[in-house]
């Protein structure tokens, strides 16, 4: 019942449920464990083709080309930022620039909030399974969000 205080707005809220699950260290690493994964690598030629999906005749292909990028989060950064430099069309241009607005602001998605948060959390627990949690979350994806915080939270 804790774990969706983590992604709210509400930084109090977020905080106290921080709290009372440092108190359980066992059972909130077990929580984590459960809900926390590595960022998955996508694949570069997956991501070109949704970046030519933005210029595609199709409406319904450009939104699902633009939710798929979004949805592929920072990885999807360095492209879209090189992409934007030429744009096919001013629509093209206008999706891309959204994007980017989007991306730009990680911790407005809820989701994103609670996996801060849960970094925190294991910064806080401090034990040697709360450390190996944070090791393999720092394996994943290189450019992802998750994978360059947890890899400071080691530090």
């Amino acid at each position: 019942e804790i774990w969706p205080h983590l992604a709210d707005a509400d930084a109090g809220k977020a905080y106290q449920a921080i709290a009372q699950l440092q108190r359980r260290p066992k059972e909130t690493l077990a929580l984590l464990r459960k809900h926390l994964q590595p960022a998955a690598k996508i694949d570069g030629k997956i991501m070109a083709g949704r970046l030519r999906d933005l210029a595609s005749g199709n409406f319904a292909v450009r939104q699902q080309a633009s939710l798929a990028l979004e949805l592929a989060g920072d990885q999807a950064m360095p492209e879209v930022k090189q992409a934007l430099k030429s744009p096919a069309s001013l629509e093209v241009k206008r999706r891309l620039e959204t994007l980017i607005e989007r991306l730009d602001r990680p911790l407005d998605e809820p989701s994103q909030r609670r996996a801060y948060r849960c970094l925190i959390l294991l910064e806080r627990i401090g034990t040697s399974e709360a450390r190996q949690l944070l090791r393999e979350l720092s394996e994943g994806a290189p450019t992802a969000w998750l994978t360059m915080e947890a890899k400071q939270s080691l530090k």
